[in-house]
């Protein structure tokens, strides 16, 4: 079963992985052989599929897969042309 795990743009992505002895992250864009993987401002191209894949001492390889989703921030606009007095309630 794939893990899903949820993130806004701008956010820092740390993946670490506790078993074997070479470790090598595939990401949607590229391959990596790192023991923990950092990404430190995620945008939506970085959402997809993680794989992490180590191959102990004995040369057999375990894997596991987690799905990153990134969401993108969204903007929050207001504007007013009417004054507001202080001590009063805007609606």
């Amino acid at each position: 079963m794939t893990k899903q795990t949820d993130y806004c743009e701008g956010d820092e992505l740390n993946l670490e992985s506790s078993f074997g002895l070479a470790k090598k992250w595939q990401t949607p864009s590229k391959t990596i052989t790192t023991d923990k993987l950092q990404i430190a401002n995620l945008t939506f191209a970085d959402s997809g599929v993680y794989i992490c894949s180590a191959e102990d001492s004995l040369a057999c390889i375990s894997s596991d897969t987690i799905y990153i989703v990134v969401h993108p921030k969204t903007s929050v606009v207001s504007t007013s042309n009417s004054p507001v007095c202080v001590g009063k309630i805007f609606n």
